[in-house]
Parts: C-alpha cells; sequence; structure tokens
C-alpha cells in the first residue's frame, strides 16, 4: 500500500469510528534503532472523543515493555492522564514522560510546569525520580529532540537486556 492512502484506515475521516475494523497499522522502516527487536507502537492515546481510539491504547499495555508517554504542556497533567499512567505503571517497568508544545513557553514557564507535573507524580507513585523530558517540534530544538531519543534508546536497551536475561 502507499503511504498516501494510510489516511483511509488511519484517520477518523477516512475510516469514521474504525468501520474498517482496523486493529492495526504495521509499518516498515529501515532503521538501525529498530535492528535489536525494537517495536514501536504509536497509538491514538486517550481522552478521545471516540472511545475505541482510548479502547485501543489501553488494549496495547499489557504487551509493551516500555512506554513514552506524551503530556501537553497545555493544561498541566489532566485527571484522565494521570489514571492513564498509574495504569501504565502497573504494567510497564519503563515509562518516559514528554511534554510536548513547549515551544510556546517560556523557560520559567516550562520549568514551572515540569516542577508541578514531577511533584504530582512523584507523590503518587511514591518514586523520588521522574524525569520529565520537554520536547518542542520546532527545528531549533532538533538537538533537544536527539538527546531524549538517545537516553531513551539507551534505557530501552537496558530494558531489552534485562528481559533476555530474566528468560
Amino acid at each position: 500500500m502507499d503511504s498516501s492512502e494510510l489516511e483511509n484506515y488511519m484517520t477518523e475521516c477516512g475510516n469514521p469510528s474504525n468501520e474498517k475494523n482496523v486493529q492495526y497499522v504495521q509499518i516498515q522502516y529501515p532503521s538501525e534503532f529498530l535492528q535489536g527487536g525494537i517495536v514501536l507502537i504509536d497509538t491514538r492515546g486517550i481522552g478521545s472523543l471516540f472511545s475505541h481510539n482510548t479502547e485501543t491504547t489501553y488494549n496495547f499495555i499489557p504487551i509493551i515493555d516500555a512506554a513514552i508517554f506524551v503530556l501537553s504542556s497545555e493544561p498541566p497533567i489532566t485527571k484522565s492522564e494521570h489514571e492513564f499512567i498509574e495504569h501504565i505503571k502497573r504494567y510497564v517497568k519503563q515509562t518516559f514522560i514528554l511534554l510536548n508544545k513547549v515551544d510556546n513557553l517560556n523557560i520559567d514557564e516550562i520549568n514551572e510546569i515540569i516542577e508541578y507535573n514531577t511533584q504530582i507524580l512523584q507523590k503518587e507513585f511514591q518514586e523520588n525520580h521522574i524525569t520529565i523530558y520537554p520536547l518542542s517540534s520546532r527545528s531549533h530544538s532538533m538537538v533537544n529532540c536527539i538527546t531524549i531519543i538517545f537516553h531513551i534508546t539507551e534505557t530501552v536497551q537496558k530494558v531489552i537486556n534485562a528481559l533476555l536475561e530474566n528468560n
């Protein structure tokens, strides 16, 4: 299938209420990062107007080894995001939390939101070390994105090695 046809299966406009009953779309791409058996799953997330999107996301949780959760900086963490992270923690050993849309904020606002979200998550999950990575989609922050990807790659490799040792 040509990539231009994906929207006919993956968007609400092309596939309203998932009437085509698409369980997942598998896209293969030659990547050195993925050579070790790593599979990336990008779900629609939670809090969608369409419950089947949230349901699909929840269905993947029991089969993943690590999660990358993207919080919006506007507003700080919501109740549904908090509940979802709580659910993830039951199944997943390693969760990475990214704070998206930081390019809309100044450095003080970014630090304030990170501190606020960190305090909530530390209190709730009784963890002293929670790192929230600020992320911007604008090109000037590409170094930041590369640093985050490197850290995630390194940690995911450690998780995979630990899983292999336990099996």
